[in-house]
């Protein structure tokens, strides 16, 4: 096995391999997989206390010897082999993905999980799949992530704020559960997941819930952000997109563990992860806004509040050219509905600024700043519910206490030493002032805060201030 692996791997991109044909390949992986099958008959033999002439550890070696040329094989065929042999492929990894005792077989799960990402990951083997192979290989998928440790919390009932990802996972990690998968194996499976579901015949409207949840549980259990947990997010913003209208219910209830998860994880280096998260959150605005307004849950509002501020820590600690600049921007009075998410009542993002040199895109930067001045409004809106039920009638002579609004803590940021500080809260107040009307004591405190604020030294704080001020 060791020769074979080293002539596939040194013949590789070679016309040697590219003009193999299926039935070749096939013949191939057929005498890997015969050989593989030998090696695990005889292991269940010697774990079964048959006495044999080889011994545990030899025999696992050699099993570990083919299930890695297995994996160079399907590797370097992996554009040549046709629909019938990647079924049987499928196949054979999902039956022997698991021992006699119905546990991951350890010694193959690795190469295997691997091989299923590499079959799938070649975007026609998928549009490929029938209906009832696509259904199997995804419930094959999200048994084995219920493997690692997950929570007896369901959708809606916080799964992500009872404890810290890592915590859970030091205690997964020291309670050492049998038949748990590496990680590893799970960053397989996940880009199994994605390349399932971005199919145009997918059937997320059945098995989407069931996706987004494990996928969410993954990326609370995740120690550290990279590519599997970008992976993680496109499988919750594809089946987001299909089914949040069709299952009203369920877009409803994932919505708050959305806001915790974003919050978990948005101190991310990976610009791509973040934006991920951003569509996410576009994607399920309107069922925050519905819960803000419902106000009938105090850790609905807690969520929104506490992502408002992550977001705004994390946005005032990137460097000033980093944040979303006036250059970016063209003035454009439209007093009606803006027809995209890009345009506002008095200033649009320019055309082709969606990428800029800076190491944040220009439309990243107005997404945020549009979400966080919504999120800003309807976090308040339990707190006003609660400050007007205090005051009931018959409750005798009570001194009257301010309810707090969103402007206060904007409003405080004005006067932040941080000019990165007072630019995010001016930034702020403009996308509110294009999006939400404001009057009464708000408007006024405003119009006399910014009127100080356009003669700042700094020019940007100025600039920003006057752009305010024109809405």
């Amino acid at each position: 096995m060791v020769t074979l692996r080293q002539i596939l791997r040194h013949t590789q991109g070679t016309s040697k391999i590219d003009n193999l044909k299926d039935a070749a390949l096939f013949k191939i992986y057929d005498t890997i997989i015969q050989a593989i099958n030998v090696e695990v008959t005889q292991l269940r033999s010697l774990r079964a206390g048959v006495k044999s002439k080889t011994t545990l550890p030899a025999t696992e070696a050699r099993l570990s010897s083919c299930s890695a040329t297995f994996r160079v094989a399907i590797e370097v065929g992996i554009r040549n082999i046709r629909s019938k042999t990647v079924k049987a492929l499928i196949e054979h990894i999902i039956t022997n993905f698991n021992d006699a005792d119905g546990n991951p077989e350890l010694v193959l799960a690795t190469d295997y999980a691997r091989n299923l990402s590499v079959i799938l990951g070649h975007e026609p083997h998928v549009e490929h799949l029938s209906q009832d192979y696509w259904k199997t290989t995804m419930d094959f998928c999200l048994e084995k992530m219920k493997l690692f440790p997950q929570s007896d919390l369901k959708l809606g009932s916080s799964i992500l704020t009872q404890r810290s990802s890592r915590s859970h996972l030091a205690s997964f990690q020291s309670n050492g559960e049998k038949g748990a998968l590496p990680r590893h194996v799970l960053d397989d499976l996940v880009n199994v997941v994605r390349s399932l579901v971005c199919v145009p015949f997918a059937p997320l409207l059945h098995k989407g819930p069931e996706a987004v949840d494990a996928m969410a549980q993954f990326l609370h259990n995740s120690p550290h952000s990279a590519k599997p947990q970008i992976d993680a997010f496109v499988v919750i913003n594809t089946i987001l997109l299909q089914i949040r209208m069709e299952n009203l219910k369920f877009a409803k209830e994932f919505t708050r563990d959305a806001l915790n998860l974003t919050r978990s994880l948005w101190n991310t280096k990976l610009s791509a992860l973040k934006d991920e998260m951003l569509s996410m959150l576009i994607l399920l605005h309107p069922f925050v806004e519905m819960l803000a307004h419902e106000g009938e849950n105090e850790l609905v509002h807690t969520a929104i509040s506490n992502l408002v501020e992550t977001m705004k820590s994390e946005y005032t600690r990137r460097p000033i050219k980093d944040q979303l600049q006036l250059s970016q921007l063209s003035l454009r009075l439209n007093l009606q509905q803006p027809s995209d998410g890009l345009r506002g009542s008095v200033f649009a993002l320019h055309d082709g600024q969606t990428n800029s040199e800076n190491t944040s895109s220009a439309e990243h930067n107005w997404t945020l700043l549009k979400l966080l001045a919504q999120f800003s409004c309807w976090s308040q809106t339990f707190d006003q519910r609660t400050g007007k039920r205090s005051t009931s009638p018959g409750a005798g002579p009570q001194k009257r206490q301010r309810v707090a609004q969103w402007s206060d803590e904007l409003f405080r940021m004005f006067s932040d030493f941080s000019i990165a500080s007072r630019l995010c809260s001016l930034q702020i107040i403009c996308f509110i002032g294009q999006y939400t009307p404001i009057e009464g004591e708000v408007f006024s405190d405003l119009i006399e805060k910014l009127s100080t604020l356009i003669i700042d030294d700094n020019s940007s704080v100025a600039s920003w201030a006057y752009l305010a001020l024109a809405r």
